[in-house]
């Protein structure tokens, strides 16, 4: 916090939520999150506490401290992206050798409620799928890997599960 106030930075805190051992999840002790508290109330620039849904983030407060609303100006939420755009990000997202191989109007129809980083999860799963099945192919110069509907809709499927928690 001393830092960013002497170079009038905007801090950005991810993991609020418990997504990725976040500050929910119950590995931060409670002197910390008071201190976070503390600073973020103190700090004279902008804070943004990031979390990955309006549920999570009421669970957050609530579990922190509401002395947490108290120290919020505003609370913006940013919606899923709908289909068309989810079309358009699986285009940017996937190697230009894939674009007559693939249906991203499908891809972007099966990967409903994803963000842009649940489809880049789904596309790393998937290549990393086609190089375990032909570690070969990976390593062929100038021959791009395969990745096919089946291999991107599995990695859907398998994103859609890791997505279900035990609230589900």
């Amino acid at each position: 916090f001393r830092e960013a106030r002497l170079a009038d930075a905007v801090l950005v805190i991810t993991g609020v939520d418990g997504e990725g051992g976040g500050l929910q999840g119950g590995s931060a002790e409670p002197k910390l999150l008071e201190l976070l508290l503390h600073e973020t109330a103190r700090y004279p620039g902008v804070v943004l506490l990031c979390c990955s849904s309006y549920d999570k983030y009421d669970a957050v407060v609530h579990a922190l401290a509401p002395t947490l609303l108290a120290a919020m100006r505003a609370v913006v939420q940013f919606e899923l992206p709908d289909e068309a755009t989810r079309g358009r990000l699986w285009r940017m997202l996937l190697p230009p050798a894939c674009a007559g191989l693939v249906d991203f109007d499908l891809l972007a129809k099966e990967s409903h409620g994803f963000n842009v980083a649940r489809i880049a999860n789904a596309i790393y799963h998937a290549v990393a799928a086609a190089v375990l099945s032909d570690p070969d192919a990976a390593t062929a110069a100038g021959k791009p890997l395969d990745l096919g509907m089946k291999r991107l809709q599995r990695a859907i499927q398998a994103e859609q599960e890791k997505g279900r928690g035990t609230r589900d």
